[in-house]
């Protein structure tokens, strides 16, 4: 690789987390949602998945929300208004097969009072591997 094509590489990089669209440029790459499912607050954080990968049929997208997860299932989108940030996840070795997108909202948690940030947010998908961008 020439020192040109690496240097524009790179820059294409750094500017991708400024891009609202995340890192892979959802819905670009993807033909948009197969379904989501909205999980119950924890830790002041609620959490709604959007089951992006071509592995993800309806039916299969449904069956783990309500089944796995004990979520609520739509055949929506992820609202993106009033969220603190979405992460998008890469399962190693799927390529985009099995790709899903969170998106994290503020929920005050029931027993503690605590409300989640964008910091919450960004922690919770480090834990599951995936890239946060921060609402705007």
């Amino acid at each position: 690789m020439t020192p040109r094509k690496f240097a524009l590489l790179l820059a294409g990089l750094l500017m991708a987390p400024a891009c609202n669209q995340g890192l892979l440029g959802y819905p670009g790459i993807f033909q948009g949602s197969n379904g989501s499912c909205t999980y119950p607050e924890t830790g002041g954080t609620v959490a709604c998945e959007d089951f992006l990968g071509s592995d993800y049929g309806t039916q299969l997208a449904q069956s783990l929300c309500a089944n796995v997860a004990m979520g609520t299932w739509t055949q929506n989108s992820c609202a993106t208004s009033n969220s603190l940030g979405t992460c998008i996840v890469v399962p190693d070795g799927t390529g985009d097969a099995q790709t899903f997108q969170y998106t994290y909202y503020a929920s005050a948690d029931p027993d503690s009072g605590v409300t989640g940030t964008a910091l919450t947010a960004e922690t919770a998908c480090g834990v599951v591997g995936g890239v946060f961008t921060a609402a705007q």
